[in-house]
C-alpha cells in the first residue's frame, strides 16, 4: 500500500477544524476523506510544536484590540516562492522577526546552559527574583565578555 502525500496547508485547514473549530476528528477525517490515525497523528504533531509560532490571540486571557504578529511555521517559510515580489517580501519580514525572537530567547538559553537554571522552585518572591535579577546578570556578563577582554588586552 502507497502512502499518501498531503500538502502542507491541506494538513494544516485538518487541523485547524479539529482545534480551532472544535470539530470532532471522526467527523473531520471522514468529510476530508482521510483516517482518523492520520488526522489524529497531525493534530498531536501540531500540539507539540513549538508555542511560540501559534498566535497568542488563541490564549483565554487575549486583548481583543491587540494584533499578534508571530512569526511564521519554519514549514511554511521553506515553502514561499522567493522568485515572487510578495512572498520574497513576506520572507524579509519572517527573517526579521526570527532575528527579533532569537535576541529576546538568547538570554534564556544562557542561564538554562550556562548556569543550570532549568526548575524553577519556589523559595519565597524576594528570594526568587533576586535569583533571577543576579542571573540576567551574569548572562548578561556572559553575553558581552569577548567585548570585555578585549578592552583589558
Amino acid at each position: 500500500m502507497r502512502r499518501t502525500k498531503y500538502a502542507l496547508e491541506f494538513k494544516d485547514e485538518a487541523v485547524r477544524q479539529v482545534i480551532d473549530r472544535g470539530h470532532p476528528v471522526v467527523d473531520v477525517a471522514k468529510r476530508l476523506g482521510i483516517s482518523e490515525s492520520v488526522l489524529y497523528t497531525w493534530v498531536s504533531k501540531f500540539k507539540k510544536a513549538d508555542a511560540g509560532y501559534q498566535c497568542i490571540q488563541k490564549r483565554p486571557d487575549a486583548k481583543a484590540d491587540v494584533r499578534c504578529h508571530v512569526a511564521m511555521r519554519p514549514g511554511k517559510r521553506k515553502a514561499l516562492n522567493k522568485e515572487n515580489a510578495a512572498d520574497a517580501l513576506i520572507d524579509k519580514a519572517e527573517k526579521i522577526k526570527a532575528g527579533i525572537r532569537a535576541k529576546v530567547e538568547h538570554p534564556f538559553r544562557v542561564i538554562k546552559r550556562q548556569f543550570g537554571f532549568v526548575k524553577v522552585r519556589f523559595r519565597g518572591l524576594q528570594k526568587n527574583t533576586a535569583q533571577l535579577f543576579t542571573l540576567f546578570a551574569l548572562s548578561n556578563l556572559w553575553m558581552v565578555r569577548g567585548k570585555l577582554m578585549e578592552a583589558q588586552a
